[in-house]
């Protein structure tokens, strides 16, 4: 099941504003730095964005590239972060493309993950039954191994081959996959993305508190 196309206006004080923030900075940074060894030059204009594609729906996220950069250069506070989840576009044809681009969104989007993860397990380990996500709704049990997948090197790890499955809008994972490799191979940035804001969904869905 696609995740609704929709975009996201989030802000200080949202439980997703902080990483989001962080994410928008990295990602913009990395293609301002891409836009500049292409053309020798950098022109960003308001409302510029990047496009990143599922690997798994038909679906793109926007990211914003004009904004985040320059409020971290000139210390100025983010009022909004607009990220879009929108049906996806034909592929552009890139003046640069390398591979070495996946493992690093691999490494900028795996400890935002966990940060994330980590900062609100505590809640969800006291009301929701236990660590070991037996108890947890669907979404956030699949966001267990993944999170856990993002400290294996994106890789999937199952203890033992009576792990149970986890299944996340039609993907299913399970003690077969084990060392597959996810995070920003099989799951895109976009992926990955879309299964934050279904966290943040849950969580507030079950009185989960701001953080």
């Amino acid at each position: 099941m696609t995740p609704t196309f929709e975009t996201k206006s989030i802000r200080p004080g949202d439980r997703l504003f902080e990483p989001m923030k962080h994410l928008a900075t990295l990602v913009a940074s990395v293609g301002i730095a891409a836009q500049y060894y292409a053309d020798g030059r950098v022109t960003v204009n308001p409302g510029d964005y990047l496009a990143v594609v599922s690997n798994r729906f038909p679906m793109q996220l926007r990211v914003p590239m004009s904004g985040p950069v320059e409020a971290a250069l000139m210390e100025i506070p983010i009022s909004r972060i607009d990220l879009a989840i929108e049906a996806s576009t034909p592929a552009p044809t890139y003046k640069i493309w390398t591979s070495g681009y996946q493992s690093l969104v691999r490494h900028l989007i795996a400890p935002l993950f966990v940060d994330f993860y980590e900062q609100h397990l505590p809640w969800i380990e006291a009301n929701l039954g236990g660590r070991d996500g037996s108890k947890w709704p669907a979404v956030l049990d699949f966001a267990r191994v993944i999170r856990n997948a993002c400290s294996h090197g994106g890789k999937l790890t199952f203890k033992n081959s009576t792990s149970r499955s986890v299944n996340w809008r039609g993907i299913t994972y399970s003690p077969a996959d084990h060392d597959k490799l996810v995070v920003c191979a099989d799951l895109s940035l976009a992926d990955i993305i879309a299964l934050v804001f279904d966290i943040s969904d849950e969580l507030d869905a079950r009185g989960c508190p701001q953080t």
